[in-house]
């Protein structure tokens, strides 16, 4: 039989723990809503946000605030993809530097992937699939399932739908502190490729 002070230590643990939760699940969805008012202020200009000029001169114009637009906008895209997937990283790179801005392009995906994570596993598959397609969804949810580790990989590589990714790991059953770091070494090696090959894309594409 469990003495009274460990049991009270294991109550207090639990407490402490869900608290602490919760906080986390608050600021997630407080991210997540300044997110949708940024998408709201944006959405007549993202018509002019398709090419890499226009939208460097869009976050130019937010000055000293530029930093945090950037990092608003790619963390938009990877839970919504409203723009071209790597535009907010090539841009990040061409306005900051490739160090400066590849950190603002770290913190930026990293940040997108933990909200899209996070929602899908708190709301359920019924409130994710109002931002996917079913069918797609339940494509990567069964890859998923099938090859989980290997799937993780996929954050290594730039041209995949993160956004519904992350959606489908996140009604997976993979554990965060797994996923987390995978997502970490994925996407720094996702900003080492746009600062040594950012130029080349660019031309190549914008």
């Amino acid at each position: 039989m469990r003495s009274c002070p460990y049991a009270f230590f294991e109550f207090m643990k639990r407490k402490i723990w869900n608290q602490k939760k919760k906080k986390e699940f608050l600021s997630a969805i407080i991210l997540f809503c300044l997110i949708l008012i940024f998408l709201f202020f944006l959405e007549e200009k993202l018509s002019f946000l398709q090419n890499r000029e226009s939208f460097e001169n869009f976050i130019e114009g937010f000055g000293v605030w530029g930093p945090l637009v950037i990092i608003f906008v790619i963390m938009a895209e990877v839970v919504f993809a409203p723009l071209p997937g790597f535009l907010p990283v090539l841009s990040a790179g061409f306005l900051f530097g490739p160090i400066e801005g590849g950190i603002y392009a770290f913190i930026g995906n990293v940040g997108g992937t933990l909200i899209a994570f996070f929602l899908a596993r708190k709301f359920g598959k019924k409130f994710i699939q109002r931002f996917t397609q079913k069918s797609t969804l339940e494509k990567y949810e069964k890859k998923i399932e099938e090859h989980e580790n290997l799937f993780l990989l996929v954050y290594f590589i730039p041209f995949v739908p993160l956004d519904i990714v992350s959606f489908a790991f996140g009604l997976s059953g993979v554990r965060y502190r797994k996923f987390i770091p995978f997502i970490c070494a994925g996407y720094l090696f996702y900003v080492l490729i746009f600062s040594f090959f950012g130029d080349y894309l660019a031309k190549t594409y914008f």
